[in-house]
C-alpha cells in the first residue's frame, strides 16, 4: 500500500515542522510506503523555508508553492493532482490524529 498525505498550509511556519517530523517518525515504524505532499498556499511567512529541509532529506516529501493564496480547495487539487499514492489523506495540520486513529482502527 502506497499513502499520499496531502497538507494545504498558509502561515504554518510555527507548526509545520514539527508536524513533519512527527508524520516521517509516525510513518516510518508503518509497514506502507507514503507520500507526504505540502502545498505552500502563497504564504507570507517562512513556511516553504521550513520545509525545504525535510525536501532534502526525505524523498518521500514534496513542497508545492503557489505564486499567491489560492484557498484551501485549490491547494488540495493541487496537490491530488501531484499524488502518487494508492490512497490519499488530507486532514491538514491535524494530520496525527487522523493517522492514529486509522492504526487503531485496523
Amino acid at each position: 500500500m502506497n499513502l499520499s498525505i496531502i497538507i494545504p498550509a498558509y502561515n504554518e511556519e510555527r507548526r509545520i515542522g514539527e508536524t513533519l517530523k512527527a508524520i516521517l517518525a509516525y510513518m516510518a515504524q508503518q509497514p506502507y510506503s507514503v507520500e507526504v505532499i505540502v502545498v505552500d498556499d502563497g504564504s507570507q511567512d517562512a513556511t516553504a523555508q521550513v520545509v525545504a529541509p525535510f525536501r532534502c532529506e526525505k524523498s518521500q516529501v514534496q513542497l508545492l508553492q503557489n505564486a499567491r493564496n489560492r484557498g484551501k480547495g485549490f491547494s488540495v487539487r493541487r496537490g491530488f493532482a501531484q499524488a502518487r499514492g494508492d490512497y490519499w489523506s488530507c486532514e491538514g495540520l491535524g494530520i496525527l490524529n487522523a493517522v492514529s486513529n486509522a492504526s487503531r482502527e485496523r
